[in-house]
C-alpha cells in the first residue's frame, strides 16, 4: 500500500505511477490534504479500497469538501477514513486515530514505520526531569498568529519567559543543530534549556474554539511529555479529555474554566489562572512546581506507558 499524491496529472499510467508505484494495486492510501475530486474520480474507476486519512484537521467542523469526497469514494467502492478529528459523523466509515500522539511517541521513541509521520530517522530528546529552581517562569513558542495568540503574547510582556518569535512565525533554538538556530515550523521541540529554565508552558493550541471535536496536537504532547505545567487554552473539555486518556492534571491551579461553552468567557477564565500562576513568585512558582512533581513524574513516564493509537 503506497500514498496517493499525484492530484497534478490526468495519464493514467502516471496516475498509477504515483498512486501506489504499482499498477497492478488497486488499494489506495489518500491524503485528503492534498487530493481532489479530480483525481479521486479517476482512481475509483480501479480501486477496490481506498483509505482516506488526514492529520491537521483542527476546526470546531469538518470541511465540506472533505466529507463530499469521502461519502463520493464511499458509494463507489470499500472507503476507510482514518482521521484525527473527534466529531460524529453518521453514515461515513470514519475511524477515529491520534495522528498526534502517534508522531509525538515515534519522533521519541522512533517507533514503527507504519504509524511514523516522517521516516527520518531523527530521534528527538526526552529529558531527564530535574527539581532545582528556574530562572523564568514560562516557554512559549507562538508561531502563527490568530487573535488568541495574539493577546496571549502580550499578556505574556508582562512576565519573565521565553517566547517564540511571532512576526517572523519561528520558533526558539533545537538541540537538533544548535542552541542559537531559530527554526520555522512547530515540529522541532525547543533545546534544553528552554525546558529546564522554565516552569509552566503556555500556548493557544489549533484547535481552540468550542465544537464537538478535541484535537490535542504536539503543543501539548511534546510539553506534558517533558514534565511541565502545560496552561494551554484549547476547547471545552479540553483538559478533562487529558484526564480521561491517563495523563495527570495539577494541584494549585484552577481549571474550573474548562468546562465553559462560550469561547470568550472560557478565555478569560484561561488568562485569569495564568495570571494568578505567573503572578507568584519564583520562590512560590518552584513550591507549585515541586508540589506537583509526581503528576508531573507520571507525564512525563507516559511517552512510554501510554501506547501508539495502531490502525485498525
Amino acid at each position: 500500500m503506497k500514498s496517493a499524491n499525484c492530484w497534478f496529472s490526468d495519464d493514467r499510467e502516471l496516475l498509477a505511477q504515483w498512486f501506489n508505484h504499482d499498477p497492478t494495486c488497486t488499494k489506495y492510501w489518500v491524503n485528503l490534504h492534498e487530493i481532489n475530486l479530480k483525481c479521486l474520480e479517476q482512481i475509483t474507476e480501479s480501486a477496490s479500497q481506498i483509505v482516506f486519512y488526514d492529520w491537521t484537521h483542527a476546526g470546531p467542523k469538518m470541511p465540506t469538501y472533505w466529507t463530499n469526497m469521502v461519502e463520493y469514494a464511499n458509494n463507489k467502492c470499500d472507503t476507510i477514513w482514518y482521521t484525527v478529528n473527534q466529531l460524529p459523523m453518521d453514515n461515513l466509515p470514519v475511524k477515529k486515530f491520534d495522528f498526534y500522539w502517534n508522531r509525538c511517541k515515534s519522533n521519541h521513541a522512533q517507533g514503527p514505520w507504519q504509524i511514523r509521520y516522517k521516516c527520518t530517522g531523527e530521534e528527538w530528546p526526552h529529558y531527564p526531569l530535574h527539581w532545582r529552581p528556574r530562572t523564568h517562569k514560562y516557554l512559549s513558542l507562538i508561531r502563527t498568529t490568530n487573535t488568541y495568540r495574539d493577546q496571549l503574547h502580550e499578556f505574556l510582556d508582562s512576565f519573565k519567559g521565553f517566547s517564540g518569535n511571532k512576526t517572523k512565525g519561528h520558533i526558539l533554538g533545537s538541540d537538533i543543530g544548535t542552541e542559537k538556530d531559530l527554526l520555522d515550523g512547530v515540529n522541532v521541540p525547543p533545546a534544553r534549556n528552554y525546558f529546564d529554565n522554565s516552569y509552566v508552558s503556555c500556548q493557544v493550541e489549533s484547535q481552540h474554539l468550542t465544537g464537538g471535536s478535541i484535537v490535542i496536537s504536539e503543543k501539548t504532547y511534546d510539553h506534558l511529555i517533558q514534565g511541565r505545567l502545560v496552561l494551554n487554552f484549547g476547547p471545552q473539555y479540553f483538559y478533562r479529555t487529558l484526564q480521561q486518556q491517563g495523563w495527570k492534571l495539577w494541584q494549585g491551579i484552577d481549571l474550573a474554566w474548562d468546562s465553559v461553552e462560550d469561547n470568550a468567557v472560557r478565555w478569560q477564565g484561561y488568562v485569569d489562572t495564568l495570571k494568578h500562576t505567573l503572578e507568584l513568585s519564583m520562590a512560590d512558582l518552584h513550591d507549585l512546581f515541586l508540589l506537583n512533581k509526581y503528576n508531573l513524574e507520571h507525564n512525563w513516564q507516559m511517552l512510554y506507558d501510554k501506547p501508539y493509537d495502531i490502525l485498525n
